[in-house]
């Protein structure tokens, strides 16, 4: 497309009927949804997922749960803040450290999964618009051969045509990137996804068996005074 001048694209548009200006309108809304998935799941929610959470360890293994409370709370991302719950949550059992994470989990995965299943839908509907435009083209193409007068029918039938031909090429102009767009983000939102239940089981089962060595450790001691 990028060959044709502005005349040439113009007159592309207008040769295609009312299907191109529905299948613009689909590639406007895919390219917003885009850019703002583009923002939420690469730069928003995006982190050495890794790193972060052997810090988050290091650092509760060494019994400093305020230096990894403050490390949680330093990150805008989903999994720090449910990291961040898990952590909050230390001082009750086992049961308690899990629904913190599961009740984070509801509020923040949502927010990764949203508006992206748009992209494969608006991808099929610029394609069957295209295809849709394909079939009133060469049914004014048919209608032109049929009844227009001998003068008429050269350029009804060229309009005919046209309009089968530049309104299949834009569906697919629109709906092949979109697609693309719609695996790129659907793969990110998996792995995202992937990289929270990681982070979270480590943490919430170090934090669980602190717990214990700490609940072992004060049984020990009392032991040991009433054994004086």
């Amino acid at each position: 497309m990028g060959m044709y001048s502005p005349e040439q694209m113009l007159a592309f548009l207008q040769q295609g009927g009312v299907f191109m200006h529905l299948i613009l309108l689909s590639g406007a809304v895919a390219t917003a949804v885009t850019m703002e998935r583009w923002f939420v799941l690469f730069v928003r929610s995006s982190m050495s997922a890794r790193a972060f959470t052997n810090k988050i360890c290091g650092h509760i293994r060494s019994g400093d749960f305020d230096q990894a409370l403050t490390l949680s709370m330093a990150k805008k991302t989903p999994l720090a803040r449910i990291v961040r719950a898990a952590i909050m949550a230390r001082t009750g059992g086992s049961r308690d450290v899990q629904n913190a994470v599961d009740e984070a989990a509801l509020a923040e995965i949502p927010t990764l999964q949203d508006r992206t299943p748009y992209l494969g839908t608006i991808a099929q509907i610029a394609t069957l618009l295209g295809l849709l435009g394909t079939i009133v083209g060469l049914m004014q193409s048919f209608a032109a051969v049929q009844s227009a007068a001998t003068e008429q029918r050269a350029m009804l039938l060229a309009a005919g045509i046209s309009t089968a031909l530049n309104t299949t090429a834009l569906g697919l102009i629109v709906a092949v990137p979109t697609t693309v767009a719609y695996s790129m983000m659907q793969r990110k939102t998996e792995r995202l996804i992937e990289q929270i239940d990681e982070a979270s089981v480590r943490v919430m089962n170090l934090l669980i068996l602190r717990k214990s060595e700490a609940a072992a450790a004060k049984a020990e001691i009392e032991e040991t005074v009433a054994a004086r």
